[in-house]
């Protein structure tokens, strides 16, 4: 199973924080997006919420950039692995 990460959304209307939580969530950003439109007009923390998000969100580039390093680090762990295994038949 492959590791979620919460990230900023491509398909954004300001930031993507509402994307990239629809995308975490496996719902329609619509959805979430009245959710905080709805909790900024009645509670007013949406607001600073959303503000705070997109600051700490990362972005889609740098969570994909850090899975493709994840990945080759993993692939280079094998070689060695491997190397080791073939010098120890000899």
């Amino acid at each position: 199973m492959a590791e979620k990460k919460l990230a900023k959304s491509k398909d954004k209307k300001i930031f993507g924080v509402c994307g990239g939580v629809a995308e975490y969530f496996n719902i329609d950003p619509t959805v979430i997006r009245l959710i905080w439109a709805l909790a900024i007009l009645v509670y007013g923390t949406g607001f600073l919420l959303y503000i705070i998000m997109a600051i700490i969100m990362p972005d889609p580039q740098k969570v994909e950039e850090e899975k493709s390093q994840a990945k080759e680090d993993v692939e280079e762990i094998i070689v060695e692995v491997d190397d080791v295994a073939e010098e120890d038949k000899n």
